[in-house]
């Protein structure tokens, strides 16, 4: 990793932010389309996005604007740590990008606001390399946004997780990096007014939905705007950990006749690639019969979205072919808006829980958890094969108990052949690891659609997906399993803040006199359910989380990065470091054992001792009662 450190945003930009996160309940409001289609008032009963995604496809029509260092480069990647100076839009014009949109009858814009060179096209707090480094100096994101909300078009954005110059890529991902990437996601989805829809490139294709936590990142942006459409560009034609299908059509891949799944399709105006080349001024667009007839009115009734790719060039206009085409297509498009309503989409993930750790009963059982999926451009599929005669069996560690889990989702193989298909299932679960309970059974069919097992909402640790049956009846074949509910939660109710209450002394952690300070001792003290005896676990993946004073908003930490046994445990501000991390390991009856990653010791209290105001420390695991703990809501 070479993280930088970064200057802040000017005041100003600051105050600005800092007034929109608190009106981002006003700002995220519903996606609204240009023309209201006859149907709005029918839409037919579905899944819990049902309303999102009918909106999403009733855009029907959007630019797609890649314009980002590799237009300055003459290149789709461009190699990461090119001078940012080179950014260099000589007569940068977005309004005129927004009138060639309007001309043709679309409705929004998709920019890149950052690709896979890590080029920020906002004065990102997170980093240098961004437009107030380059020879613009202007915050390009908002002369888009403000351009396109002019014309009466939405804007959308596209944000690559895959960072080459931050080094945020596979098999490195940190906590930093996590950290990193929702830092700029907030900026993106605060700063600059309801988006519609947020297309994420570099994510399953490149490091995989594990890595990267999906659950995680997703919960962040929906936190931030509640009805945007979340599009990841993973090469699949069957729904999975994303709110609407992308479909890449340079890569021959379309949404397919007959098709009932919210999605997107993209595509080129001219052949010469995404981002603006020196031979795109002088290569010819597609015409403008093949943009309406041959793309527009044939995905429309597939309920796909067409988002026509126009490069900007160097200049920071698009070329005078692409602007002469989008005008023709203009009279030639109308919106069949007597297009029957969507039809009822399956109930999306809310919130993903992302596995920690996974074991089976035979096969590789990472497989079945990476999330890493691109079908289509390698192809990649990572499979979990068992071996052995059935019933043979997967079972994911969440990494702690969580609430309101109500559906397991399993994506078969989708490389043509259904060969292992789970056919017959048993689905368990369990908050200790020992004992399992089966809470649903079922059958699935053999073809390669996302499968989902729905059960009343519950309380697990860990889910066990049994296969009993699979086509050919010898080995089991998995894709990726998935698990979560509408309202999954590491808490349940409450007000998102645990009590922790030692076993031995049944006393609470507790911050000594409430304190503010860096370095304030952590004692146990009675329960009063005070604010400096509430602690909200933030996961930063691996299994780990941060555990953050409610009173202080400092996390606990072992003084001086100790690891010795003894050593006092203390509030100190967050920096994620190694000793701020723990791991939750049950230990039965509803009580943990918090080990710190650091030094791998537990949380004790010293003696042990049943007295108020007793040091809490970290020790060898020695198994006694006064090093495990139970959650209760705060």
């Amino acid at each position: 990793m070479h993280h930088s450190h970064t200057p802040r945003l000017p005041r100003r930009d600051l105050l600005r932010r800092t007034a929109i996160v608190a009106g981002a309940a006003a700002v995220a409001g519903p996606l609204v389309t240009a023309a209201e289609p006859a149907h709005a008032a029918v839409i037919p009963p579905g899944g819990n996005l049902q309303q999102a995604q009918q909106r999403f496809v009733d855009l029907r029509f959007g630019m797609f604007i890649h314009f980002n260092m590799g237009t300055f480069h003459d290149a789709e990647w461009v190699q990461p740590g090119r001078d940012p100076l080179t950014f260099n839009p000589t007569a940068l014009d977005c309004g005129q990008w927004a009138a060639a949109a309007k001309s043709a009858g679309m409705t929004f814009g998709v920019l890149t606001a950052k690709h896979h060179d890590g080029f920020c096209l906002w004065p990102s707090a997170q980093t240098t390399y961004n437009v107030m480094s380059s020879s613009v100096r202007r915050d390009v994101v908002q002369l888009y946004v403000d351009a396109f909300r002019a014309a009466g078009l939405q804007p959308a954005l596209y944000f690559s997780i895959w960072d080459r110059n931050q080094g945020v890529a596979k098999d490195s991902m940190s906590a930093a990096d996590i950290a990193f990437v929702k830092a700029q996601i907030t900026e993106l989805l605060t700063g600059y007014g309801p988006i519609p829809a947020l297309v994420i490139d570099g994510w399953a294709w490149q490091m995989g939905h594990r890595q990267a936590p999906y659950g995680e990142i997703r919960d962040h942006i929906k936190a931030l705007q509640p009805d945007i459409i979340l599009v990841d560009h993973n090469g699949q034609t069957e729904p999975f950990e994303e709110d609407a299908i992308y479909f890449e059509e340079p890569k021959g891949i379309w949404a397919p006749a007959g098709n009932t799944y919210a999605c997107c399709q993209g595509q080129n105006i001219v052949n010469t690639g995404w981002f603006w080349h020196p031979s795109t001024p002088n290569a010819r667009p597609l015409s403008a019969d093949n943009i309406v007839n041959g793309h527009l009115r044939v995905l429309e009734s597939r309920y796909c979205t067409f988002m026509l790719n126009c490069p900007p060039n160097t200049a920071g206009q698009l070329d005078a072919n692409i602007v002469n085409r989008l005008r023709e297509v203009g009279p030639l498009w109308t919106p069949n808006l007597a297009r029957p309503a969507l039809p009822a989409q399956p109930d999306v993930l809310d919130h993903v829980v992302t596995p920690v750790a996974v074991t089976s009963t035979s096969g590789t059982a990472t497989n079945a958890i990476d999330g890493i999926l691109d079908y289509t451009s390698r192809p990649v599929q990572t499979l979990w094969q068992s071996t052995g005669a059935l019933p043979q069996s997967v079972t994911l560690d969440l990494g702690a108990v969580y609430s309101n889990l109500d559906m397991l989702t399993c994506l078969p193989r989708q490389d043509g052949t259904t060969t292992g298909n789970i056919t017959s299932y048993r689905i368990l679960a369990s908050t200790d690891g020992v004992t399992y309970t089966q809470i649903t059974a079922g059958a699935w069919s053999a073809d390669k659609a996302l499968k989902r097992a729905s059960f009343p909402p519950l309380r697990a640790r860990y889910l066990r997906l049994e296969a009993v049956a699979a086509v050919g009846g010898s080995v089991a074949v998995v894709s990726e399993i998935d698990c979560g509910g509408v309202a999954a939660r590491p808490v349940s109710g409450g007000t998102g803040y645990w009590n922790l209450i030692n076993r031995y002394s049944g006393k609470a952690l507790d911050v000594t006199a409430a304190s503010l300070d860096n370095g304030a001792p952590v004692i146990q003290w009675t329960s009063t359910n005070a604010t400096n005896q509430q602690w909200q676990l933030v996961h930063v993946g691996a299994g780990y989380c941060k555990l953050i004073s409610r009173h202080s908003g400092k996390v606990l930490d072992v003084t001086g990065a100790s690891t010795a046994d003894g050593a006092p445990v203390i509030q100190w501000t967050d920096t994620t470091s190694a000793n701020q991390l723990w791991k939750l390991v049950g230990v039965g009856d509803g009580y943990h054992k918090l080990v710190c990653y650091r030094s791998g010791k537990l949380l004790d209290v010293t003696g042990p001792s049943t007295s108020n105001g007793v040091q809490v420390v970290q020790s060898a695991d020695h198994g006694t009662a006064s090093q495990q703990w139970r959650l209760t809501n705060g």
